[in-house]
């Protein structure tokens, strides 16, 4: 069936479904109105559940999401029985699922690039307002709406309602991979220092802690999708730490390399000897000085000499004791 003929709300193509995800966004911050297009979504999301099945729950980022929702839901579950507050345990337990069909209707929209597209603008400027109004809350003592500055920044969310830092500390990455797409780089480092500002002063650690893995997270997404690898970082300091390793064993003599050539080991072979050689000697000198052993009395074990010499015919290139 072509996407034509599909109503506008299953139309990954049409705006009808960009926006009626992107009103969720838009009702958050006003106490539970959110959930009015929550409840829409998950009435989609079931009737694409029962018509596609295994197609809708468990293909792409589907699958992803469902061990997600099972690592959360389950546990909530069975935690009802035992819980010090049965009602609301129990309350939990039996709505929380509402979420899952609204999560797989939201991934199966946007399967199509234009919807992404789509959502990832409105929403990155929805955000975008969400701390420009935290920021004016900050110095002027109102936010755009009228609320005044309460004990934490909160922004839009009102005097009452605490989300503001949690919530932008979760959707954020957004906004910096919309505004590292189409803006510049300075653009994209006050788009974090605002977003970090926002969260700092709403004063909740959860959100603090949230954004800093977020911004981790997204970092290094970003470092990678310009070329950069972070693990290369790490190299340096590995090399580092093995010259010096190196250094403290080379004073040792009853354990130093001998010098020259080895009878029966090409340079290739002989270069592999010396790595898992110098990798045991490491391991077995920590060993070795948790024991309170003298150097003199270290020995070598049969596993290590026979697994040597599967290699090469290591002879007696390592003086041993």
């Amino acid at each position: 069936m072509q996407s034509k003929h599909l109503p506008a709300l299953f139309n990954p193509a049409s705006w009808a479904p960009v926006v009626l995800v992107w009103f969720f966004l838009l009702l958050l911050p006003f106490s539970r109105s959110s959930e009015l297009p929550m409840f829409i979504m998950a009435i989609l999301g079931g009737i694409l559940i029962w018509k596609h099945g295994k197609a809708a729950t468990w293909q792409g980022g589907a699958r992803i999401f469902s061990l997600l929702f099972l690592c959360i839901w389950v546990p909530i579950a069975l935690s009802v029985p035992d819980s010090l507050w049965f009602k609301k345990s129990l309350s939990t337990a039996l709505t929380y699922p509402h979420i899952y069909p609204a999560g797989i209707y939201i991934i199966w929209m946007l399967r199509e690039d234009l919807a992404r597209q789509r959502l990832l603008k409105l929403s990155a400027w929805l955000l975008l307002f969400w701390v420009f109004d935290a920021l004016v809350q900050a110095v002027v003592g109102y936010d755009l709406l009228g609320y005044a500055y309460p004990e934490r920044l909160n922004g839009l969310f009102g005097p009452d309602n605490w989300k503001l830092g949690l919530s932008l500390a979760m959707l954020s990455p957004i906004a910096w991979e919309y505004v590292s797409r189409q803006g510049a780089k300075w653009q994209l480092a006050l788009a974090w220092l605002g977003t970090a500002a926002v969260v700092l002063l709403a004063s909740n650690r959860e959100s603090w802690i949230v954004f800093a893995l977020a911004t981790v997270m997204w970092v290094w997404v970003y470092a990678r999708r310009l070329g950069f690898h972070p693990l290369k970082l790490l190299t340096p300091h590995r090399a580092a730490c093995c010259r010096g390793r190196h250094w403290r064993l080379s004073g040792q003599p009853e354990i130093r390399p001998a010098r020259g050539s080895v009878p029966g080991c090409t340079g290739f072979q002989l270069r592999r000897v010396e790595y898992r050689r110098f990798h045991a000697i490491a391991a077995m000198e920590q060993c070795a000085f948790r024991a309170g052993k003298p150097p003199d009395q270290w020995r070598w074990g049969t596993g290590l000499s026979l697994r040597l010499s599967r290699v090469c015919p290591v002879g007696r290139y390592f003086h041993q004791p």
